[in-house]
């Protein structure tokens, strides 16, 4: 059964600093950003992605992203169900492309991406590949946009009701990662049946007074539409069934991760 983490009493106006520990703080002066030598490759380049900025994204298939990027120190951190995951090599350069990987997961697989800057963010290709013979096993096309966190709020985090089957020791139920950013609520739906399936990102959600609405898509299902009411730690989902708040997500994204960045 995997580690739950305390709820960190963290500010979500500390995000850039906290998250995966190597964020620029706000204070940074920008012209100091803008050309710095790559410790991991030796290049010299100019970000174009925001340093130690939260990204969200959405694949065709419905599949929710959520990774912080510091472009400036060549890495990151992506969410996952299980820990957050680094991300190496983060390069943005002149012409607008965008480039990192992860290291070897557990499953003999690794993350790659390669995109370019756009308007609203960036835009590319997460591919999963086998990191001995690098032959693709998925591959995700998704647009990545900025988010930040809403000052004042503080629904932000990780809600839960999982549970370990005794005699199996499958992990059964469902989590919801709940990010209110100044331009809206974003939330993102692990299923768990034996295991975490990917997190889906609901296509709308809102925030009303003490109210959340979250609207969400299922390959197989039909559409849903959850209504939860807030009290305190806690997502209440009518009258018997309801989620607490397992970590903040500057709590979750920030602690050590089993896997590590190859020097």
């Amino acid at each position: 059964m995997r580690r739950r983490l305390p709820v960190f009493p963290l500010s979500s106006a500390t995000l850039a600093t906290v998250l995966c520990g190597v964020y620029c703080s706000a204070g940074r002066d920008r012209a100091a950003t803008e050309e710095v030598s790559h410790q991991e490759t030796g290049v010299t380049s100019k970000p174009s992605v925001q340093a130690g900025t939260l990204y969200v994204g959405r694949s065709p298939q419905g599949i929710g992203w959520v990774l912080g990027l510091d472009v400036a120190r060549g890495s990151g951190r992506l969410f996952s169900p299980s820990g957050p995951i680094p991300l190496c090599r983060v390069t943005s350069d002149s012409t607008g492309r965008v480039s990192f990987s992860s290291p070897e997961l557990s499953n003999g697989t690794e993350y790659r991406f390669a995109g370019r800057v756009s308007s609203a963010g960036f835009d590319g290709v997460l591919q999963q590949v086998a990191a001995r013979s690098g032959r693709v096993r998925q591959s995700f096309a998704t647009s990545l946009t900025p988010l930040r966190l809403r000052p004042t709020g503080t629904v932000s985090g990780i809600y839960g009701s999982v549970s370990h089957h005794a005699q199996t020791g499958d992990l059964i139920g469902k989590e919801l990662l709940i990010i209110d950013g100044e331009d809206g609520v974003v939330v993102l739906t692990i299923i768990y049946a034996g295991g975490p399936d990917w997190p889906r990102l609901a296509e709308r959600a809102e925030l009303r007074r003490d109210s959340l609405l979250v609207w969400t898509k299922y390959p197989v299902r039909q559409d849903t539409v959850d209504v939860a009411v807030i009290r305190g730690d806690t997502m209440q989902f009518g009258l018997d069934y309801s989620m607490r708040k397992e970590a903040t997500l500057e709590g979750f994204m920030a602690q050590p991760s089993r896997y590590r960045c190859p020097n």
